[in-house]
Formats: structure tokens, C-alpha cells, sequence
């Protein structure tokens, strides 16, 4: 480890990583370095849910070998954990009282499951957010370790954890505090799909409840809700979100929102400082306003972006962030902005296990939510980059018969 570096990033996931990757294809001659809280180099966060399924070994995670970051001349430093950045002297604090120097930094290290109140129960909550929890998890799995667990959270991450039970033929109860599942992203006939889904799969669902206390039992947690509902769980899988790795950067010129502010070419407000990935929010020139998409893609193309920027580039992050997934035979698929600014309209078959929901800002389609219409996907995803006009077409929304594919794609736009 030097003391000084022409590149440091923080964070050594896959944006860390490809904008370590980006800069060495520019620059050939200057020093870079990652610092990375965990102990492993780059592995697949996308294939946790396969690896703990059984489907892959534990090998296939890592896409990176233990010589790939010596030959580009990148110094990995793992569990290495960042204390404080002070953005005036240009110098990262590290735990064990070291600072190391630098001329351009990046801030792409992610974020931590958010607290909650069965912290301290750690013998029976269960994440999957790193290669140590999928390891836990696959164990007891395969160890028929689990009974009844209960899944907490209505998101993405708690149907990944429903999905894995059904692998195992594990029943479980999912509880989560909003009317539905896909609260953020879906409308109630979303929700009802999702339900009914789930029911079909022997799963009990749990809306508008959340945990209030818990308590150990012989072998069991007992938890208590909001509603007085009480419930004896033999494990506890948490699928309750994020919470950004940011607090190092207290008291410095990074302005700190839900995550790290940027603007479109990911630098922050402190002179050097770019961010990527899960921590980044930035400003996205389709939408107009600051956001944070926290998944695999939209991270690796930030961090290469940021790389490059970081060597002198000038690129602007304009890209319509997707996120795609198939659970119990679904294909799921987020487009664009989801927020519901200005309205939305879904529409459901539940014959035809299909579910659709269109997001409007004005005159022009921001953001999509798809089950089982990937003949859609595309059509949708054009419309929102170019950002064409609807015109009269946005009201033919509500029609069941409506083919978006009708809608122009005005490239000029």
C-alpha cells in the first residue's frame, strides 16, 4: 500500500471495480488503488440467489482472479474499512489510524442492510447481501435447518428470499407494512398479482403489519406486530432495504441526500470526488431530478462511466435503468422512473398472468412495471429514451386492447 494514490476508490463491488478497470485502459501509468470492507475480491452479487439454490459452486462467483488486479497494476486492499475522507487535504482516514493520499477519489461503496428492531437476534435473521450470507443461508438450506421462517419486506429482495424457499419446499409467512407487495413500483392490481402468486405457492401474506418486538424462545423467535399480531418463527429472513455507506463523509463538501449527490457526470460537490453505484444519487438528465438505481447493470455502467470521467473524460450518465427477474415461472421487469409523478395507469389479466403499469410525466411515458410482457419491454424502453410525445395515445392507456407498440418512436426528441 502507498501512502498516496492518482486514483482511490472506495468500495470494492462491481463499480469499484470497473472504474478501476476503466481508468487503467486510459491511463497506463497512473497508481490506483481499492479499498474494499470485505475480504473477498469481485464476486457476483446477482448470482447469490443461484449459488445458495445449489445451481452453481462457489467458484463460479468470483469474476475476478487473484492475479487480475496485479496485472493491470491495481493494489486490492480488502478488509480495509474507511473512517473519514477529508476532501480538503485530500486523504482517506482508514480504522487502523493510516491515511492514504489522492488525486481523484470515488466513493462506490454501497450500503449495508438498514437497521431494524431484531438486530441483536443474529442466531435467527438471515441476509442475503454478501457472499457470507449466502453462504449461511445455502447451509441451513441444505441442512434442512429451516421449518417456518417468516420473510420480512414487500421488495425485490424479499421475493428472492420466497423464491428460495420454494426451491427448498420450505413454507413461510411474508410480512410487510404497506397494502400490498411492489408498494413502490406496482398498483393494487400489482399487488393483487403478487398475492395470488404467492398463495398458489403456499405462502402466507401479511399486509399492512410490521414487527414491533421480538423475543427468544427454545429454538424460536417470538415476534410481536404493530397490529398484535404474534408469531413463532424458527428464522427470520430480512429483506428490509438499504442504508447507504455514506457516514465518512461527514463534514466535508460532499453533499449527502438518500445517497451521495451528483450531478450527470457523477461528480459531487467536493473538487475530485466522483461516486457510483448503489451510494450514487444522481442527477439523471432524462428525468430531470436526482435518483438513486440500486442494481447490477446500472452500477457497472456508472462506475466505468465515473472511471473514465476521472481520467479527463466528460460523459453524461443518460440511460434508461431496467432491472429484470423470472420467479415461479414470472418474468418481472422495472424500467425508468417508477415514482408515479404524474400519474400512472396499470391493467392486469390474471388469466393470462399478465400485469402492466405506465408512469407519465406530462406528455411522455417515464417509466414502466411488466409481468410476462417482454414483447412490450423494448417498445416501452425506446419511448422513454427518446423521450417521444403521446399525445392522444396517452389516454388509450386505459383501453385493455391497446397495443403500445401504435405509440412512435420520435428520435428527435
Amino acid at each position: 500500500m502507498r501512502d498516496s494514490y492518482t486514483y482511490l476508490i472506495i468500495g470494492g463491488g462491481i463499480a469499484g471495480v470497473g472504474a478501476a478497470e476503466a481508468i487503467r485502459s486510459r491511463d497506463r501509468d497512473g497508481t490506483i488503488a481499492i479499498l474494499s470492507a470485505e475480504p473477498y475480491r469481485l464476486y457476483s452479487r446477482v448470482l447469490l440467489p443461484r449459488y445458495v439454490r445449489g445451481e452453481i459452486e462457489r467458484d463460479r462467483m468470483f469474476l475476478r482472479k487473484e492475479g487480475d488486479y496485479q496485472k493491470e497494476r491495481i493494489d486490492f486492499l480488502p478488509n480495509t474499512k474507511v473512517l473519514f475522507v477529508n476532501t480538503e487535504k485530500a486523504e482517506v482516514g482508514l480504522s487502523d489510524h493510516k491515511t492514504i493520499g489522492y488525486k481523484k477519489l470515488l466513493i462506490a461503496s454501497g450500503g449495508d442492510i438498514a437497521p431494524s428492531n431484531l438486530d441483536g437476534y443474529d442466531e435467527y435473521v438471515y441476509r442475503l447481501q454478501t457472499l457470507d450470507d449466502a453462504d449461511r443461508l445455502r447451509e441451513r438450506f441444505r441442512a434442512k435447518k429451516f421449518e417456518f421462517p417468516i420473510v420480512i419486506g414487500g421488495s425485490f429482495i424479499a421475493l428472492e428470499f420466497l423464491s428460495l424457499c420454494a426451491a427448498y419446499n420450505v413454507k413461510a409467512r411474508v410480512l410487510f407494512r404497506s397494502k400490498h407487495f411492489f408498494s413502490r413500483i406496482a398498483g393494487p392490481h400489482g399487488g393483487e398479482f403478487m398475492r395470488r402468486l404467492f398463495m398458489d405457492h403456499g405462502f402466507e401474506v401479511i399486509a399492512e403489519d410490521e414487527v414491533e418486538d421480538a423475543a427468544e424462545g427454545e429454538g424460536y423467535l417470538h415476534i410481536t406486530t404493530r397490529r398484535l399480531g404474534a408469531y413463532d418463527h424458527d428464522a427470520v429472513f430480512s429483506a428490509v432495504g438499504l442504508k447507504r455507506n455514506s457516514d465518512f463523509l461527514a463534514g466535508t463538501k460532499v453533499e449527502l441526500g438518500t445517497g451521495v449527490k451528483t450531478n450527470e457526470f457523477l461528480e459531487t460537490a467536493a473538487p475530485a470526488v466522483f461516486a457510483a453505484g448503489d451510494v450514487a444519487e444522481y442527477f439523471d438528465p432524462l428525468f430531470e431530478k436526482h435518483r438513486i438505481v440500486g442494481n447490477w447493470a446500472n452500477a457497472f455502467l456508472q462506475g466505468k462511466l465515473a472511471g473514465l470521467n476521472m481520467t479527463g473524460d466528460h460523459l453524461a450518465l443518460r440511460v434508461v435503468s431496467s432491472y429484470s427477474t423470472t420467479h415461479f415461472g414470472h418474468a418481472i421487469s422495472a424500467l425508468g422512473d417508477c415514482s408515479d409523478t404524474d400519474g400512472s395507469f396499470e391493467k392486469a389479466d390474471f388469466q393470462k398472468s399478465t400485469y402492466e403499469r405506465y408512469f407519465f410525466q406530462k406528455d411522455r411515458l417515464i417509466g414502466a412495471v411488466l409481468i410476462n410482457r417482454n414483447d412490450v419491454r423494448a417498445h416501452a424502453a425506446r419511448l422513454i429514451e427518446t423521450r417521444s410525445p403521446l399525445g392522444e395515445y396517452r389516454r388509450a392507456f386505459g383501453h385493455a386492447a391497446f397495443d403500445i407498440h401504435k405509440i412512435p418512436v420520435v428520435e428527435s426528441i
